[in-house]
């Protein structure tokens, strides 16, 4: 007896189907596999890091427990993100990076209108003498001189000392403008 073509194809199409779900499994493991290992590599070998040029602010502060007022007194409605400069005494330094925010403020080009600059001055001294920016008055002085990224939602996201180099800040602030749906 001799066997026709079509039984040997027959034969073999169950091996043949069995061949390629092995075969979709194994890229499939290998797949999952390989992001996992890639995955717990590039953590322990210190690759993993963040893109920010400063850490977050730590422990979470929000505007509303440091008792964000404006000049007269009114609490204030947080409906964009702030560029927040806290000083103890504003002095030609203070001068200076308010400067630097402005500018900065000049750079976001048309994300200019999603952003608002304050300074607070820790003395209770009003710091508006050639200052740009809205006066803020906090209720709380227990906060690090320096300048503050402040989200609509009234986090403090980011904080800077005052001698940062403005270029990191913008590049932050750009990307938080990037990702974020609110303000």
């Amino acid at each position: 007896m001799t066997e026709s073509s079509e039984d040997r194809q027959g034969a073999n199409r169950p091996n043949q189907g069995r061949f390629q779900m092995v075969l979709i499994f194994a890229i499939a493991l290998v797949s999952l596999g390989g992001s996992y290992a890639l995955f717990y590599w590039t953590k322990s070998t210190g690759g993993w890091e963040t893109t920010n040029h400063v850490e977050f602010v730590v422990p979470a502060t929000t505007a509303a427990s440091l008792g964000w007022r404006n000049a007269s007194g009114v609490e204030m409605t947080l409906e964009h993100w702030w560029v927040w400069q806290v000083e103890a005494g504003c002095d030609a330094d203070c001068q200076g990076v308010n400067k630097n925010l402005v500018s900065l403020h000049t750079l976001l080009n048309k994300e200019a209108k999603r952003v608002r600059i304050g300074f607070t001055d820790l003395t209770g001294v009003p710091m508006s003498d050639g200052l740009v920016g809205q006066a803020i008055r906090i209720e709380t002085v227990d906060i690090e001189p320096g300048v503050y990224i402040v989200d609509p939602l009234g986090n403090l996201v980011f904080y800077y000392v005052a001698s940062v180099d403005p270029a990191f800040v913008l590049a932050d602030l750009k990307r938080l403008l990037k990702v974020s749906q609110i303000g």
